[in-house]
Parts: C-alpha cells; sequence; structure tokens
C-alpha cells in the first residue's frame, strides 16, 4: 500500500523537475531537439512549426540536418561530427530552411551526455540584429569583419543561386571595390584599423542581424549576394550613419573613403575637394554620392573646414546649387 501512495507523488516530482527543466531551457532557446547517433530527431519542442513549417509532433524521425538550410548542411554537419568526443558544441550562427525560405539566423548550442550515449541535445535561439558571436574561430569568416571569405562565400552562394532557380526566383552577385582600402589601412593606427573593419562588416549586415549574404574577398575588394528586392537605399542609409558618427569624431579618412565608395568616384576626387575646401566640390560630391543636403552641409563646415559664410546650405532639404552645377562640380573634381 506504501509503495502504491508513494509511485504517484514520485512520479509527480519527477514530472515537475521534468517542466522545471524545460522551463528554464525555453528561457534561453526558441526550439528544443533531441537526436539519436543517426541525428534523426526523438524529440522536438518549441516554435518548430514557425521556423521550419513541421510541428514538434510531425518533425519527430526525421533529419535534423535536412532541416538546416541547404547551403549550410555541409558546414554544420562537419561542426556537429565531432560532438560524440567533445561533450558541448561551441554556439554557432545557423539558418533553417523555413517554410519561406532561409529563416533569420539562430545561435545553435548543443550538448552531448556520457551517460546518454547516442543522444545528442540542441537547442537553437533567434538572435536580435546587434547580437553577434565572436568569429575568431569560425574558418568560414573574416576575423576582422566577420564577412564570410572568399571560399565560404563561393559555396555558400552557389547553393543558394541553385535553390532560389529551382524555385523560380533569381540571385545576383554584386561585387564592390573599395578604392585604396588597403593604402588606408598603413596609414591608420591599430584602434582606428579595428574600427574601421568592423564597420565594414555592419554596413554589408542585411536584413536582422544576417552577415551571410556579405564576403570580403581582400581589403579592396567585396561580394554581396542579393535578389532584385535588395534594398540599397537602406545600406546607404547605415553608410550615412556611419559617415555621421565618423563626422563627429573627427574621422576625416573615414568619410572620403565612404565619400568615393557610395558617389562610384575616386578617392583622390574626394581628398582634393576636402584639402581645398571647396565647398561647391564637397557638396557636389556628397550628392553624387546620395547624402543628405544637410549631412553635406555638415561635412563642409566640420572636416572641410568651410567658412559658415562660404558653405552650401540645404533649401527646403534639397542642396543649394541646381543638379547641373553640382554634375559641372563633380567632373571638375575628376569624379
Amino acid at each position: 500500500m506504501a509503495q502504491e501512495k508513494l509511485q504517484p507523488e514520485y512520479m509527480d516530482t519527477l514530472k515537475k523537475e521534468r517542466d522545471r527543466f524545460v522551463a528554464l531551457a525555453f528561457c534561453a532557446a526558441d526550439i528544443l531537439f533531441e537526436v539519436d547517433k543517426d541525428q534523426k530527431i526523438t524529440y522536438a519542442a518549441g516554435a518548430t512549426k514557425a521556423l521550419t513549417d513541421f510541428q514538434p509532433h510531425d518533425v519527430i524521425g526525421k533529419s535534423f540536418i535536412e532541416l538546416i538550410d541547404s547551403a549550410e548542411r555541409d558546414y554544420v554537419g562537419r561542426r556537429l561530427e565531432g560532438l560524440g568526443s567533445a561533450n558541448r558544441l561551441e554556439p554557432m550562427m545557423v539558418r533553417m530552411s523555413g517554410p519561406n525560405g532561409p529563416t533569420p539566423r539562430l545561435m545553435l548550442t548543443g550538448y552531448h551526455l556520457p551517460d546518454l550515449p547516442g543522444s545528442f541535445f540542441f537547442a537553437l535561439r533567434l538572435t536580435s540584429k546587434d547580437e553577434k558571436l565572436d568569429d575568431t574561430n569560425d574558418p568560414r569568416r573574416d576575423t576582422e569583419t566577420g564577412l564570410l571569405n572568399k571560399e565560404a562565400f563561393a559555396e555558400f552562394a552557389t547553393q543558394r543561386i541553385k535553390d532560389a532557380e529551382a524555385e523560380g526566383e533569381e540571385l545576383k552577385v554584386t561585387m564592390l571595390r573599395l578604392e585604396d582600402m588597403g593604402d588606408l589601412r598603413t596609414r591608420l593606427d591599430a584602434e582606428s584599423d579595428k574600427d574601421l573593419m568592423r564597420t565594414l562588416g555592419h554596413c554589408f549586415d542585411n536584413g536582422a542581424g544576417d552577415r551571410d549574404v556579405a564576403a570580403k574577398f581582400d581589403d579592396e575588394n567585396y561580394g554581396l549576394l542579393h535578389d532584385d528586392g535588395f534594398d540599397v537605399d537602406a545600406l546607404r542609409e547605415r553608410l550615412e550613419s556611419h559617415l555621421k558618427a565618423a563626422m563627429l569624431r573627427g574621422d576625416r579618412q573615414f568619410v572620403i573613403e565612404a565619400i568615393a565608395v557610395l558617389g562610384e568616384t575616386d578617392v583622390p576626387a574626394v581628398r582634393k575637394a576636402f584639402s581645398l575646401a571647396s565647398a561647391k566640390g564637397v557638396a557636389a560630391l556628397s550628392w553624387k554620392a546620395g547624402l543628405s543636403a544637410e549631412l553635406a552641409h555638415q561635412l563642409q563646415l566640420r572636416l572641410a573646414k568651410v567658412s559658415p559664410s562660404e558653405a552650401i546650405k540645404p533649401r527646403g532639404g534639397n542642396y543649394g546649387m541646381s543638379e547641373k552645377d553640382l554634375a559641372w562640380q563633380v567632373e571638375f573634381f575628376g569624379g
């Protein structure tokens, strides 16, 4: 009789302990998976429907790797191979193969309990836009910017373009060149150089903290994978925000580089306009770079050291010069 009475109480205690651990796990995860030695899912909980298009009970028996975005499966598979000998999988960023294409990046962590051989436990959590991992030990990434390296980008882009074509969509690879970036880096101190490369990484950050569409080939050459809906204006706004920050801290060289990149002009042309304190030149090159008239006015005053009486002031939010005059100034300075 005593055993029969204790059994339900004991089971109730176990259930509470289980529920407590699950609740604690969900404080740091959106999805929990348990997989066997063949990477088949044996348990699932959380937002699987939103991120994989399967309810938790429907995902049982499926391959965990197959739920990963096809462009990342090989890399994730290689990382998971060593989990049997090491108890913990270091955090890594991945995408799932979602109902509407690749999901935003999630942080994947994993654990293997030696007492449960053949069972592996994974947690995935959506990351915020500004949340970044230390990419130093990720062989796919450039350690300075956090962008993909050339080899990883080629592999990633090839698979992503293939997947898009199968769905009747089109993706493009755009090459971007940052003129004289290598020369600029040699003139910066270590801290400024580090800030510059980190800023570039953030500027290429497309979407919700997602840098997997961009790559650094070398100091001056970058690649970007995107569709026809790629928001160039949004990228321009991010660059402009960094321009404003650079202007406030007096980072003249970064501003010159950025204006040249945005306006597809030569760095020497932009540098010449600033060195001569040419109000019209700075305004015109800022205009070609797509910067606001107000920002162009501030650049004249703060970095080109144009006197307030000679600066080209905004008029109703527009440049205080005609487009014909602006274009002439751009041509004059060799832009």
